[in-house]
């Protein structure tokens, strides 16, 4: 006769609202609540009752948690444990826990009863809920559709026959598409194309790790069969199946993904105590991994090794020029270069931009650019996303720019004629550096190192800097490192699930407003609602479709860049508001402290702006402001930090390599301003000056407060009309 199967919980805890919470959302189900206020306690109901699973808490009265879970593990007790504590445990006891005392989730007090069940499923044995009776189908037979829905679908086809027919009776015509509908047409055929190429990439890869991945799988499998009531080979087959089911579907393997997905179900489902049903499923697991194995090879020899010499794509850059004898220089470009595409025009270049993600630009201003440049380089950077983009300049082996110019225009390159390999590439390399401080940051947090190359793979065409995190423990350490603007968590895994890591981000102020994805092969309306609940903005099922997740996470990250810039930004300069600007030049300074390098703070105010208000109308100080935001954001490189100090003040900051040019590039700011022509509500045309202070780190003062001061001394100086050396 089969052994009925164990269905008691044992619950150490002193707390007894805890522990009346605990029975309240196992009542239902069939298991018995075995309360303990105590080590002694449990003790005797160890004596007495066996046991499905433990739920220890980490502060007893008369011990601790780690203590007493020691002390059974000694006895030879294997069941699971759920670990729960009112601290963050940090790494080295999170380690201790998992890998020394075999405990099989940590979860941190206070728990959400509505996400408990959810983090401790497939961790732990659970059983389904049973259905009330009024539910339940017998014979198989399918129940009858409620008379509401019937008619809705009535109505619906009826709908649709009506419309097919208007549509064939009437002449109907069809407008070409705008030249913005065609813009974006070839946007999204862009972004596909990445996304595919990206794909096939990991396909390749992962393929070839498919029969590794699968034999680990099986290895696993085979452990649990030789040796049944060691609950870690379960546990660890569990897993093995868990990933393959999530990575194999995600990269387009159907039926490997499939056929993992029907192992993770059945190695859950076994009861090695019960030989009657454990034969059964037995019989299923082996057809599973027989079906899963043809599967593999099949995949493998479709999809085959890389292909070889193929260019491994770090990057995007673009490239101005007729000179077809360059053009031909980029396009043999060694393997180690990013990416290039070739324009002729800046008009092509600003159509390039507004399709396709890059992550900066060569300009040859040799010839019929040569006067233009500045402008050009304005009108680029102009184009939505792009007002940032570092340049790079391609010149006659006589020609030099001056470092002021650089600095002013943002250029962090320059090559000749007849540069070598080496210089193209560092130069390259440059802008990529560049363009790396102002992507976007997503932080993947999966137990599954091959999930997490695969998000990269999709993102990294997109322009979206992708981290991964295989520790969920560690997740505030690189959360400091990374500053993230998205964090995509998986839901199952090791020692902390996605929810608890979801909840601590959320305690933090500094995280309230983070977008959160989670990952997930639960679609019941349970799991979206345990993800909801744990604070996620939106959830991916498993497998992964690639298009699916570049639209997600694109939609997050919009909204985290909205919130972002509402919260950092002045909405009419764009510009840092005065506390976020504060905020990094403290960073900064002590930077520049710390390896000893030079710094200029400049204030610069509007003169006379509101005699200027005054005769020249209400909106004259929303056009002053928005054009000098514009033009201020189009200038300079992206390290240099701009602030709107105040009413009529804006501020710049120059560190490290840009501080002994930043006089000029500021008077070359003033010189641009005086050029700009403004247009009053009366139809006349007026233009503006701009007086400025400066101070210098360290030489004139070394804190925050001495820079503005001075600085501020010089302005009103220089309003007075006495310019102070």
């Amino acid at each position: 006769m089969a052994a009925s199967p164990v269905k008691n919980i044992l619950l150490l805890d002193d707390d007894a609202y805890f522990r009346q919470t605990i029975v309240r959302i196992f009542e239902g189900r069939g298991y018995q609540v075995l309360e303990a206020r105590d080590g002694r306690m449990a003790q005797q109901h160890l004596a007495s009752y066996p046991i499905a699973f433990a739920i220890v808490d980490y502060r007893l009265p008369d011990t601790d948690g780690m203590t007493w879970i020691t002390k059974i593990r000694e006895e030879g007790y294997k069941w699971p444990i759920v670990f729960v504590t009112g601290t963050f445990c940090d790494a080295r006891t999170f380690n201790w826990l998992r890998n020394i005392l075999k405990v099989s989730i940590v979860l941190q007090k206070p728990i959400a009863p509505e996400l408990f069940l959810q983090q401790l499923e497939g961790v732990v044995p659970l059983e389904a809920m049973p259905m009330p009776p009024a539910l339940v189908v017998h014979d198989f037979e399918e129940p009858p559709e409620p008379e509401h829905l019937t008619e809705d679908l009535k109505q619906y086809e009826q709908m649709l026959e009506d419309f097919t027919e208007a549509v064939a009776q009437e002449d109907l015509t069809v407008e070409a598409p705008s030249e913005y509908e065609l813009l974006d047409q070839l946007k999204q055929l862009s972004r596909k194309l990445q996304v595919e190429s990206a794909l096939a990439s990991a396909k390749s890869d992962y393929a070839q790790q498919l029969p590794e991945e699968w034999h680990n799988l099986s290895s696993a499998v085979s452990s649990l069969q030789a040796d049944p009531y060691t609950f870690s080979h379960q546990e660890t087959a569990i897993s093995c199946a868990h990933r393959l089911r999530g990575t194999a579907g995600s990269l387009g393997f159907i039926r490997v993904g499939e056929a993992a997905a029907r192992l993770e179900d059945l190695l859950k489902v076994l009861d090695v105590n019960s030989e009657t049903e454990s034969e059964v499923v037995w019989s299923e697991i082996f057809r599973a991994l027989s079906d899963g194995e043809q599967s593999v090879r099949a995949a493998n020899i479709q999809k085959g090794a890389p292909v070889a010499g193929a260019k491994e794509v770090s990057g995007k850059i673009i490239v101005i020029t007729q000179d077809k004898e360059m053009s031909n220089l980029f396009l043999r470009s060694p393997e180690k270069m990013p990416e290039i595409v070739v324009v002729e025009t800046p008009a092509n270049a600003q159509l390039r931009l507004k399709t396709s993600v890059f992550d900066g630009a060569i300009i040859d201003v040799r010839e019929d650019l040569r006067g233009s440049f500045p402008q050009v380089c304005m009108e680029l950077r102009f184009t939505p996303g792009n007002e940032s983009l570092p340049f790079a300049f391609f010149m006659t082996e006589d020609e030099t720019l001056d470092e002021a110019v650089q600095v002013y225009l943002g250029v962090s390159g320059i090559l000749h004629t007849g540069c070598t390999e080496e210089e193209m590439f560092a130069v390259t390399n440059g802008l990529l550096a560049s363009k790396q401080l102002q992507k976007q940051k997503v932080l993947a947090v999966d137990d599954d190192e091959v999930l997490g190359k695969f998000i990269a793979s999709v993102l990294t065409p997109e322009g979206i800097s992708v981290h991964t995190l295989k520790e969920p423990i560690n997740i505030l350490v690189e959360m400091d490192e990374v500053k993230p603007d998205l964090v995509i968590l998986d839901v199952i895994m090791p020692g902390l699930s996605g929810y608890d890591v979801c909840r601590l981000l959320r305690s933090k102020e500094e995280f309230r407003d983070l977008s959160i994805l989670f990952l997930t092969s639960k679609s019941t309306p349970e799991g979206r609602a345990a993800a909801f609940k744990a604070g996620a903005d939106d959830f991916l099922s498993k497998p992964v479709l690639t298009e699916e997740l570049v639209a997600r996470v694109r939609t997050q990250l919009d909204r985290s860049q909205s919130r972002r810039r509402h919260r950092e930004r002045d909405e009419l300069t764009g510009c840092l508001t005065r506390k976020i600007f504060l905020s990094k030049l403290a960073t900064l300074l002590a930077e520049c402290k710390k390896q000893g390098a030079e710094a200029s703070l400049y204030i610069l105010e509007i003169e006379n702006l509101h005699e200027l208000v005054t005769k020249h109308g209400m909106l004259t100080e929303d056009q002053i402001l928005g054009s000098l935001g514009d033009l201020i954001l189009a200038r300079f490189p992206v390290e240099i930090k701009r602030c709107r100090w105040s009413e009529k003040n804006l501020a710049l900051f120059f560190a490290g390599d840009s501080k002994p040019y930043s006089k000029e590039a500021v008077d070359m700011l003033l010189s641009e301003i005086q050029g700009i022509k403004f247009h009053g509500e009366l139809g006349e045309d007026f233009t503006i000056n701009c007086s400025v202070g400066h101070a210098d780190f360290p030489t004139e003062g070394d804190s925050i407060m001495t820079l503005f001061e001075l600085a501020y001394k010089r302005l009103q100086a220089d309003l007075a009309g006495t310019v102070n050396a």
